[in-house]
């Protein structure tokens, strides 16, 4: 499609292959597996992949510029495979999120999953955190940088932040472990806890 808009958004959609896309805005769904091979777009342009089976990402760095990234894995896991950039940034992954790859964005980070949310590696940057787990939620690499934690609830939720953390909305756990590598983790919003909470 060049540079211009690519609205594949009919969650009907069937993809019995891999596809590639290049263009600006891209907005794909599918009622099944998506398995996408290859993924270029003009600067600055929103990034909405959407399978209703697993999303499975190519290899490669994602950068949306200003503009809005959302990944979902509506009936699978979702698997980070490369750095991924944006103005605002949602995962979702019914079996899982998992973060091995740096994530940025001046703006929200919003990981819902229906099972556990872990990072392996890379580093999470963002203005602020949201979303929720079934399971548990461990974000604990050193290079975090993640200013705030809005609404967010889990099983359990561990994260390490290496700037000052405040929470601003509600964060609900069964135990909740907060750091921040600076010292400083304000608590502006609520906390609940069925079991432990370490700060």
């Amino acid at each position: 499609a060049g540079s211009n808009a690519i609205m594949l958004s009919n969650p009907g959609n069937a993809f019995g292959g891999t596809i590639s896309l290049t263009g600006g805005a891209v907005n794909v769904a599918s009622q099944g597996n998506m398995v996408v091979s290859a993924l270029s777009q003009s600067s600055d342009s929103a990034l909405s992949l959407a399978a209703g089976g697993q999303l499975v990402l190519p290899n490669a760095a994602f950068d949306t510029g200003t503009a809005a990234m959302s990944l979902r894995s509506n009936g699978g896991a979702l698997s980070t495979a490369g750095a991924l950039s944006a103005g605002q940034i949602s995962l979702t992954g019914r079996d899982g999120v998992f973060l091995a790859h740096d994530a940025t964005t001046a703006g929200t980070l919003s990981l819902n999953s229906g099972a556990t949310i872990l990072q392996a590696s890379g580093a999470l940057t963002a203005g602020s955190l949201s979303g929720s787990s079934a399971g548990d939620t461990v974000l604990v690499n050193a290079g975090n940088q993640i200013a705030s934690v809005g609404n967010f609830n889990a099983r359990n939720f561990t994260l390490a932040s290496s700037v000052p953390l405040t929470v601003t909305g509600l964060l609900s756990a069964g135990n909740i472990s907060l750091s921040s590598a600076t010292g400083t983790t304000v608590v502006t919003g609520a906390l609940s806890a069925s079991g432990r909470t370490t700060i």
